[in-house]
């Protein structure tokens, strides 16, 4: 008799428990590799709502930072962000924005703020989980009078230079960011690359004071001119020579300012104020 020896073939338990253990690694590297881009995609969505809300204010600064003259009256209604609108020229050095009434419906802001699972929007006191205000920057203008020999921009050396003409009112846009993971914050302020972390203090979130911060809010803070330079368009309310203008003819002349040591009558001629040069003028 002859005997047929039959050969099995198959994986041994071995072979299974390497195959299992090579695709449970494959799978879990596919998934951190998910997770990073799903958090860069998130970062670059909470950076562009900033930069969207951040556009929607410098629309509002421009048409609200100096006003409106009635071309037959020739009177100013000045615009909410310019002095003579706040109450015995006290002006304040944050100024908050309700976004949907003070950029949305006016239509400053047309585009919609996309929801972020980074950012905590059931925080009260936020759009969406966003706060944006106008921080103050204030600083007196002076002119030389005589040969300029050590002058440095509204803050001179030389004494011929110590002439005031007014004061120089800028409004700063900031716009601050809610954070969902607070125990995450200062990895979130690099990752979005923001200027510091503060804290919400009733409807306006505190300015950047130096430093990293601490907080739940990441605060981003923008000039109006570094805001602007991100758009390309003719109209005036981004051409330098049309801000010029604008300038010449929302202040008095230089000879007159010299002469009143910056002072000017008020909307009314009631007293007189500093002239202010507005705008970023």
């Amino acid at each position: 008799m002859s005997t047929t020896k039959k050969r099995h073939t198959g994986l041994t338990l071995l072979e299974t428990m390497l195959v299992l253990a090579i695709a449970s690694l494959l799978i879990l590297l596919g998934l951190r590799q998910y997770q990073t881009y799903l958090l860069d995609a998130q970062i670059q969505q909470v950076k562009a709502n900033v930069d969207t809300i951040m556009q929607g204010m410098l629309f509002f600064y421009r048409a609200q930072c100096y006003g409106t003259v009635n071309t037959s009256t020739g009177i100013l209604a000045p615009g909410k962000l310019n002095p003579q609108s706040f109450l015995n020229f006290n002006v304040p050095s944050i100024f908050p924005i309700n976004i949907p009434s003070d950029l949305v419906t006016p239509g400053y802001l047309t585009t919609v703020v996309p929801l972020n699972p980074i950012v905590d929007s059931s925080q009260p006191g936020t759009y969406e989980g966003y706060v944006a205000q106008f921080n103050l920057e204030q600083s007196t203008k002076y002119v030389c009078t005589s040969a300029q020999t050590n002058a440095v921009a509204f803050g001179p050396n030389d004494p011929t230079c110590a002439t005031k003409i007014g004061t120089i009112i800028n409004w700063n846009i900031q716009v601050a960011v809610a954070l969902k993971d607070t125990a995450q914050a200062q990895t979130y302020l690099s990752l979005l690359q923001g200027n510091c972390l503060s804290s919400i203090n009733g409807v306006t979130v505190t300015p950047c004071s130096g430093g990293t911060g601490s907080g739940s809010y990441v605060v981003f803070e923008r000039s109006p001119s570094m805001v602007s330079s991100h758009i390309t368009s003719d109209f005036q309310l981004h051409n330098p020579i049309g801000q010029q203008s604008n300038q010449l003819y929302s202040t008095y002349n230089t000879s007159y300012l010299i002469q009143s040591n910056g002072q000017v009558p008020s909307i009314g001629n009631t007293r007189t104020i500093s002239q202010y040069f507005l705008c970023n003028s």
